[in-house]
């Protein structure tokens, strides 16, 4: 997908002169505890009346009352337990006690107040977007009940759970109360990180947060960044340290971030310890690797190490990445590891871009990929089926150049971003100029 930089205006191009644009497995407004927590401003319990009865989050009292018909929340629904169109057969699975309609006599609210000081839902981009109902949990028979999206189906309202071992019960209140005030310490802890002058002593309270959830370590990283190389003191250690190894991808990336010139020899030393690491397990003699932990976490660890070189523009002084790129090479088990349909390994294509070599039958697999995706967006064209095309053509002009060295990548995303655009306009009598034209320096500017 686009990333900031670029989103914002190829929409706009995209939805001006196509209208007709697909969206195969839409992405609807649902709960999300954590965000939640961490957006609102108030959470807070009430009744049907709106009347607060406990208080999680904000300045609000017990005996309160919060506006709630302005907030024009759904007061009962029906429970879910699956996509509607499995509702018979989960029907049949489902035990007899399994709550089946929430009535709304005791809801919990994640708000936030605007500017006004007026609340709106703290997901979402205000009421009138989305509503409150995203924002909020039911609770009934001493269970939660949340909006929620299963695989590509409709939002519905589903039991709220933290894991799969109970698929009929949501958390219960107090499981959710533990959770949203673990969360608002987590968040409290780390504002006040913002007081702390000295970059080294911020630097080292922050990366205690490195174990917190996926979202408060997104946070964290660009904390410690912000340091600077005050920060290198505090994060080389973690890179000496197999206790993190689980961590070590994300640690290796923030390193680098830090501080790249520094970073760089136990980057080295790391791709050393891995090739011997996978060297050792003789995966040809086994056939295979189950990617699970720690083998999960040595992938993860030498990918992250070599896209930082890679980055860093490493010139492989000392022949450790080609040496990597033999082994893994000569291994039918390795070439492929967590490949996808690439069928390239990420740590191969890394490893390529640092010696400024490719695979010539991996570059041919790429050239042609490229041209069976054109090749899709025309057949869609001919048959009057053409409300995927700029999805495919989106695609081609932002993949990933991993292999720098692929002689003629780029002129070949260019030849076939206009083969789509002139079938699209021979086949509608359209002008599809624009939208082109910004793909064409979105390649040129990737390829740079």
């Amino acid at each position: 997908m686009l990333n900031g930089r670029y989103w914002r205006p190829v929409l706009f191009i995209l939805f001006v002169a196509a209208p007709r644009i697909a969206a195969y497995a839409e992405q609807l407004p649902v709960f999300f505890l954590w965000r939640a927590t961490w957006d609102a401003s108030d959470i807070v319990v009430v009744g049907r009346d709106g009347l607060v009865h406990d208080v999680w989050k904000g300045g609000l009292e017990p005996g309160d009352t919060v506006p709630i018909l302005d907030l024009k929340l759904t007061e009962s629904a029906a429970v879910h337990y699956g996509p509607r169109h499995h509702a018979d057969r989960v029907a049949k699975l489902r035990p007899a006690d399994a709550v089946l309609e929430v009535s709304g006599r005791r809801r919990t609210l994640f708000l936030k107040r605007n500017a006004q000081g007026r609340f709106e839902p703290a997901l979402g981009r205000g009421a009138d977007r989305v509503g409150f109902d995203i924002s909020t949990v039911w609770i009934e028979a001493d269970q939660c009940f949340a909006i929620q999206q299963l695989s590509n189906s409709e939002a519905l309202l589903h039991p709220l759970r933290n894991d799969l071992q109970n698929w009929w019960r949501g958390l219960s209140e107090k499981q959710l109360k533990s959770d949203v005030l673990k969360t608002c310490d987590t968040q409290s802890r780390l504002e006040a990180t913002h007081q702390i002058e000295d970059l080294a002593e911020r630097a080292k309270v922050l990366v205690t947060f490195l174990d917190e959830h996926r979202m408060v370590r997104y946070r964290v990283t660009k904390r410690i960044v912000a340091c600077g190389k005050p920060a290198w003191p505090v994060i080389r250690p973690l890179l000496l340290n197999d206790e993190h190894l689980a961590s070590h991808a994300e640690v290796i990336s923030l390193a680098f971030r830090v501080d790249g010139d520094a970073a760089i020899p136990d980057l080295e030393r790391i791709v050393q310890q891995e090739a011997e690491y996978w060297r050792t397990l003789d995966l040809d003699r086994k056939g295979a690797v189950d990617l699970k932990p720690p083998a999960s976490y040595h992938f993860a660890r030498l990918k992250s190490a070599l896209w930082s070189l890679k980055r860093a523009e490493y010139t492989d002084r000392t022949g450790i990445v080609a040496s990597l790129r033999r082994d893994w090479n000569a291994s039918s088990v390795l070439r492929q590891l967590g490949a996808g349909n690439d069928k390239r390994s990420p740590v191969l294509k890394h490893a390529d871009a640092i010696v400024g070599e490719v695979d010539d039958e991996f570059a041919k697999e790429r050239l042609q990929a490229i041209k069976q995706m054109a090749d899709r967006a025309i057949k869609e064209i001919s048959t009057g089926k053409d409300t995927g095309v700029f999805s495919i053509a989106e695609s081609i002009a932002v993949l990933r150049q991993s292999d720098p060295a692929i002689p003629g990548f780029k002129e070949e995303k260019l030849k076939q971003l206009r083969r789509i655009r002139n079938a699209l306009q021979e086949a509608t009598g359209r002008n599809y100029g624009p939208v082109f034209d910004f793909l064409e320096r979105l390649v040129n500017e990737r390829a740079d």
